[in-house]
């Protein structure tokens, strides 16, 4: 028996999707019993959040009482921010199962996760020494948030990565980016790539029609540059998607003549105007 352990975000991404295909795999080609333990951050106040971000963890005899209930040899961990916390996954290993702290992102260090702030990449914060998080207020919203997510960095990541009896990365880049940035791995970390459904058997990109780019819309994701990027090599694209950057890259592609109707490819590296 494997449990699943995850904190969902606000705006649904990549690693529901990527606990979703674990929880596929296990039950499909490893066949053995799996289940998933989520809470979500739609449902958590701020108060909630920050109260499990600075004490490590809220309500771990959750995760006690879900292994003993299902008798779970193996804790899987995703996202364990803001109410998951250390807490959560010592109370695991206590319980008797096995922990594997499955890093999709560089949270460890960074309170946006993804070395991305004011339009550029950036490694400022490092170790335990979160401050720059807290200067450049990268989370966007209130300095007391940043200051939880500082403090919380600081205070838990090598408390986080200690409760580990593994930890598993998706790719050799994200590896190198970690050490980087001085998180506390030791020698517990490894790759492990992301599960595949299905396989194409040759690529059809030469028959298609236009350029596809999905994914959720915000500057780490780089969709200005492939909108710059089919612009200038006349290629017509469609976006699929939605987020915080969708008004401002609507406003590049209509200054720029770009912009067709809805439901309709543009050529020249035009964006369609409804996303899924």
């Amino acid at each position: 028996m494997i449990l699943l352990l995850h904190h969902r975000y606000r705006h649904v991404g990549g690693e529901e999707r990527a606990v979703r295909d674990l929880e596929w795999l296990i039950r499909e080609h490893l066949h053995e019993d799996v289940e998933v333990l989520e809470r979500d951050s739609a449902a958590v106040g701020q108060r909630d959040a920050a109260l499990g971000l600075i004490r490590g963890g809220l309500r771990p005899d959750e995760i006690t009482k879900a292994v003993q209930r299902t008798g779970a040899r193996v804790v899987h961990a995703h996202n364990v921010n803001p109410t998951f916390g250390w807490r959560g996954l010592a109370a695991a290993r206590q319980a008797g199962a096995r922990v594997v702290l499955h890093l999709h992102n560089y949270r460890l260090v960074c309170a946006v996760a993804t070395c991305f702030t004011r339009g550029e990449d950036c490694t400022r914060c490092h170790g335990r020494n979160t401050l720059p998080g807290l200067r450049l207020n990268c989370r966007g919203g209130s300095r007391v948030e940043s200051a939880a997510y500082a403090a919380s960095l600081a205070l838990w990541q090598k408390r986080i990565t200690g409760a580990a009896d593994e930890i598993v990365v998706p790719s050799a880049f994200a590896l190198a980016r970690l050490r980087e940035l001085g998180a506390p791995l030791g020698g517990k970390a490894r790759v492990l790539g992301s599960v595949q459904r299905d396989f194409a058997d040759a690529s059809n990109a030469a028959n298609g029609e236009f350029v596809l780019a999905a994914g959720r819309l915000t500057p780490e994701k780089g969709f200005a540059d492939v909108l710059e990027a089919c612009g200038q090599a006349g290629l017509p694209l469609v976006i699929a998607g939605d987020g915080p950057q969708r008004a401002e890259l609507e406003a590049r592609a209509a200054a720029e003549g770009r912009l067709a109707a809805a439901g309709d490819p543009m050529g020249g590296g035009g964006e369609k105007s409804d996303r899924s």
